[in-house]
């Protein structure tokens, strides 16, 4: 029965079942981690962090611009982060990044 008290065939639980796998392929393909295992937990990390930080950068430049201000550094700085982030290299500067870090830090 479904939640209307109609006889269900069983063709409406297969379709439900064949969206929730649809789904969880394209969580997969798509999600969060997908990446995780090509860059390691830290580097994944670090690259999530700065996603999720020009995703707030990107709130608040809108809003400004709503209200009439804008600065075109803020699109450039963006758009160069935006392509680091992508780019195969990106673990490699995060490496260089991450070591630097260490060492100003110390033992």
């Amino acid at each position: 029965m479904d939640f209307n008290g109609a006889r269900d065939d069983g063709v409406a639980f297969e379709r439900a079942l064949s969206d929730i796998l649809d789904l969880l392929r394209a969580g997969r393909q798509f999600g969060v981690k997908r990446d995780l295992d090509e860059y390691g937990a830290d580097v994944h990390g670090v690259r999530q962090l700065i996603i999720y930080g020009l995703k707030g950068m990107g709130s608040y430049a809108r809003h400004a611009r709503l209200l009439g201000e804008w600065d075109d550094s803020i699109g450039a700085f963006t758009s160069e982060v935006t392509a680091l982030v992508k780019s195969r290299s990106c673990r490699h500067t995060i490496h260089i990044i991450y070591a630097q870090l260490q060492m100003l830090r110390g033992p």
